[in-house]
């Protein structure tokens, strides 16, 4: 599932059911959520994604075609 919230511009992906989860910084791009008992990656969470996520790596992508 995937769900965008246009006043947090944050966006969410869940792989299953949306359930408890403890979340890891990536580099501070992007949190990991894990199942606190079974360390298994549920999703992700990106914050600032239109603002700051996409730019990024938007740019980053134009520059690895060339």
């Amino acid at each position: 599932m995937v769900k965008y919230d246009k006043y947090s511009d944050t966006l969410f992906i869940w792989f299953g059911e949306n359930r408890p989860a403890i979340s890891a910084d990536c580099d501070g791009d992007f949190w990991i959520r894990k199942d606190p008992q079974t360390k298994e990656i549920i999703g992700i969470e990106i914050e600032d994604f239109k603002a700051h996520f996409l730019k990024k790596f938007v740019d980053t992508l134009k520059e690895r075609r060339r």
